[in-house]
């Protein structure tokens, strides 16, 4: 009887283990890939974004320089019309809408225009330089004289194939942490690096271009050498993460999002436990379900051996053991 019932008890429970093991596991790597390719696309839309933010002001720059009255502006050194000037800088300033201010400076890296503040010299900048020779430029975090994390947007300013001078946005570097910080919930960290792993912006923190932080000892950092964009899964400080990456091309800046896999997965991990706890229940059931028959099964035959053994004796009286009946 005792094996009876074990042998059905393992009838039931061998497959629905085995169904509870392979839904678990399939369950647990298809929520880790959907939380590998939801934080991909994290990354795309907030690139996407930035991308826009970045391409909306080199628009108006361009726009800017390409204007006939920008063009004479720069090229004459007198009579200019400095109050139309400053005033077109401040429409594109009242248009964006954050606070930064547009600048024109000429060949000589001497501003000539700002839509606010005193003029000053940018000769000795690396992004003047670049700017200079003719190339659109992004510059690396600056300090600006107020004490302002910022980078620098510059477009050249041609006179038919020579450039005269350029026209620039100071961008300033909290308003890309508020961006990150708006994008980000508590379980993930997003932020954005320069060529050389120098972090310009942080949703967890506002950054400073005095004491700057570098990530390129990271693996995001180095495997962006060889690849744009890719996601994996690393270990820092104790916890896992699902980390994933994207080289902005215009920029050469890496968009990066690192979020905790406990979270990531917990959606997933809480159905997977659902589905244990019930196929327990199952399997209870299925014991209860096994003893029940095992005992309707085996009590006929116990009957047949009692009165055998009785018939043996010489015992010809009716079986009336209640276990048997």
């Amino acid at each position: 009887k005792t094996k009876l019932i074990l042998a059905m008890v393992l009838i039931a429970a061998i497959p629905l283990t085995v169904s509870i093991i392979v839904n678990y596991v399939n369950s647990m790597q298809t929520a880790t890939t959907e939380a590998e390719e939801i934080n991909q696309k994290q990354v795309d839309l907030v690139e996407d974004e930035f991308v826009g933010l970045i391409n909306q002001n080199l628009k108006a720059l361009e726009t800017l320089a390409a204007s006939p009255f920008t063009i004479e502006y720069v090229r004459s050194s007198s009579d200019r019309d400095v109050t139309k000037m400053q005033n077109n800088l401040i429409a594109i300033d009242n248009a964006f809408g954050d606070g930064n201010i547009t600048l024109v400076s000429d060949a000589d890296g001497m501003q000539i225009a700002r839509s606010s503040g005193e003029c000053v010299s940018i000769a000795d900048r690396d992004y003047f330089k670049t700017v200079i020779g003719g190339n659109e430029v992004i510059s690396e975090m600056l300090v600006s004289s107020t004490g302002t994390n910022m980078v620098v947007l510059a477009v050249p300013v041609y006179d038919s194939s020579k450039v005269i001078g350029c026209v620039s946005r100071n961008y300033s570097i909290e308003d890309l942490h508020d961006f990150l910080a708006g994008e980000a919930n508590e379980s993930m960290e997003m932020f954005i690096c320069e060529k050389d792993g120098t972090v310009v912006a942080d949703s967890d923190h506002a950054v400073s271009a005095a004491n700057p932080e570098n990530r390129s000892s990271e693996e995001f950092y180095t495997m962006s050498k060889s690849a744009d964009e890719n996601t994996y899964e690393a270990k820092e400080d104790g916890v896992k993460k699902i980390i994933s990456y994207k080289v902005e091309p215009h920029t050469g800046w890496t968009v990066v999002v690192e979020r905790n896999l406990s979270s990531a997965m917990a959606g997933a991990r809480k159905s997977a436990v659902t589905v244990i706890i019930i196929g327990i229940i199952m399997l209870v059931a299925a014991a209860a379900i096994a003893y029940v028959m095992a005992n309707n099964f085996a009590a006929p035959v116990l009957a047949i051996d009692e009165s055998m053994a009785q018939l043996a004796n010489g015992h010809f009286s009716p079986i009336t053991n209640q276990k048997y009946i």
